[in-house]
């Protein structure tokens, strides 16, 4: 039984201690710029994953092509690249 706790309490003390450096890490981190976001954007939408489909980032675009198709919209909504 102590073997099991001095376990636990090392992992979560190991734990804690991840949190606490990746805080302190993050705090003098300046935000990503709007023109660092866009970048990162077009990096991901140049992806070969995209490549293999056909992929729309207009709403509307994407419903009128699933009326058409008979099909489901898969949407995926991410804050990063809000602006």
């Amino acid at each position: 039984m102590k073997s099991l706790l001095n376990k636990s309490f090392g992992i979560i003390a190991f734990l804690i201690a991840m949190i606490l450096a990746n805080s302190v890490s993050a705090q003098g981190r300046q935000p990503p710029t709007q023109e660092d976001l866009k970048k990162f954007k077009q990096k991901k939408l140049d992806a070969e994953f995209f490549e293999n489909a056909k992929w729309f980032t207009d709403y509307d675009e994407a419903l009128k092509e699933s009326a058409k198709a008979k099909k489901f919209i898969l949407a995926y909504f991410t804050r990063s690249y809000a602006g």
